[in-house]
């Protein structure tokens, strides 16, 4: 089962990056995209492409795969995409964008990281990244409402994400321990 192998792969590669195995991510990665050629789940490796790109400090082709992928992400028409997917593709490319200097244009992609988030309910870790950018973009700009605004939701995706993760590690605790 191809599809199966496929998806199981798409999830191993982020494991990888998260711990910081880069090469090993890519590695997988790259696998995961020759499969992957003339299938849905390839915009899977693709986003994870992407971040990869990041991670490797090549910001600018990582803006130009993650502005790439985006739309076929946003359009959520297949299994193989999720709320995760569109929240690590916005906050990978405003990070992509701070690092290139674009902050202007790097704080819309937050903020479209914390809209998505908010409208859909669904919050994860590297969507907190998001909001500590705005929290420092406000207060290099002397904008305290806006900092305050921010710190604020930031407190709540926290609780959210704490208590998510808490339960989790909870009941995987208890069920398999």
């Amino acid at each position: 089962d191809s599809i199966g192998y496929l998806q199981t792969l798409a999830e191993v590669v982020p494991t990888y990056r998260l711990t910081n195995k880069i090469d090993s991510a890519r590695i997988l990665n790259n696998r995961g995209l020759k499969m992957s050629v003339g299938k849905k789940i390839d915009r899977l490796f693709y986003l994870n492409d992407a971040i990869l790109d990041y991670h490797d400090g090549n910001y600018q082709l990582a803006k130009s795969k993650l502005e790439r992928i985006l739309p076929t992400l946003l359009k959520m028409t297949s299994d193989y995409t999720s709320e995760y997917d569109i929240i690590e593709a916005y906050v990978y490319l405003g990070k992509s964008l701070r690092k290139m200097r674009v902050d202007y244009k790097a704080i819309t992609y937050f903020k479209k990281v914390d809209s998505f988030s908010k409208s859909n309910n669904f919050y994860i870790p590297e969507g907190r990244q998001a909001y500590i950018e705005l929290i420092d973009y406000y207060k290099i700009r002397n904008n305290s409402q806006n900092q305050l605004l921010h710190i604020n939701k930031l407190l709540h995706v926290d609780s959210i994400i704490n208590n998510y993760y808490r339960s989790g590690s909870y009941e995987m605790i208890t069920r398999f321990d």
